[in-house]
Formats: C-alpha cells, sequence, structure tokens
C-alpha cells in the first residue's frame, strides 16, 4: 500500500494533473490486488498529503541538516512526505514501522545511501513531534 502512495506521490514533482493521479492511484490498487481497506487507505494518505504538503514540507525543511530540499533527489524528498505524513496523522501505525517501511522503500526505489539518510531525517521529526505514546504502540 506504501508503495503505490509513494509512486503516486512521486509523479507530483512532475507536474502531473491530481486527477490524473487519483485515476492512476484506483487503477494501480486495483491491478495490484489490494482489497478494499487498503485501497481506501492508500487513497486517503493520498489525499492527505496533498491536503497537507507544504506543512509537510516545511517540517521536512526544518530536519534537514546542512541540506537543501530542493536539492534532494524526488525518492528521498517523496519517501519523507510519505513517512512524515505517517508520522504525523495516522494514530494506529508505531513510528518504527514507518521508518522502517520508508527505509525500504527508500532502497528499493532509490539507493542504500538514501535509505539512511531517509531514515536520519525522519527519526529527527519523530523525536521532536510525536507523542511518546505512538513510539510505544
Amino acid at each position: 500500500m506504501r508503495e503505490i502512495v509513494f509512486i503516486t506521490i512521486y509523479q507530483l514533482d512532475f507536474d502531473i494533473d491530481i486527477e490524473q493521479l487519483r485515476a492512476f492511484l484506483l487503477r494501480e490498487s486495483r491491478r495490484i490486488g489490494l482489497d478494499d481497506e487498503n485501497r481506501n487507505r492508500a487513497q486517503k494518505y493520498f489525499e492527505d498529503i496533498i491536503q497537507f504538503r507544504e506543512d509537510i514540507d516545511d517540517l521536512i525543511r526544518l530536519h534537514l541538516a546542512h541540506w537543501d530540499f530542493e536539492r534532494l533527489s524526488s525518492i528521498d524528498r517523496n519517501v519523507m512526505r510519505l513517512g512524515t505524513y505517517e508520522l504525523l496523522h495516522v494514530d494506529d501505525v508505531p513510528v518504527e514501522v514507518t521508518l522502517d517501511e520508508s527505509i525500504e522503500i527508500a532502497k528499493k526505489f532509490g539507493t542504500e545511501r538514501g535509505g539512511r539518510f531517509v531514515n536520519g531525517v525522519l527519526n529527527r521529526i519523530a523525536m521532536e513531534n510525536v507523542p511518546a505514546g505512538k513510539r510505544n504502540l
């Protein structure tokens, strides 16, 4: 589910129409066999990331150590968008799961180094912005 959301939001960097991306998400969710629950969850993630993208991007910028947001690879930037969204807006997913899944997506679509970089930024975001209770789910 996270991978299909990542692939969809990745395309935002290329100014693809939101309606086309919604259709892509639905089509690909069905093609890969997501059940109704996960398809609905993917759609919610996508819509919320669109809604909160500016705030998510600002938070990522704040936690980049000596790095320029605009110079991030599209892969790393969008994995961090997805991870940051999940950390801040999805209460039933533990921090550790979000970090692990984000690292795996970054490594699968990018590089090993990208996985470590994404982990570092998301970990800082989690430590400063996620309630302690979510870390102990």
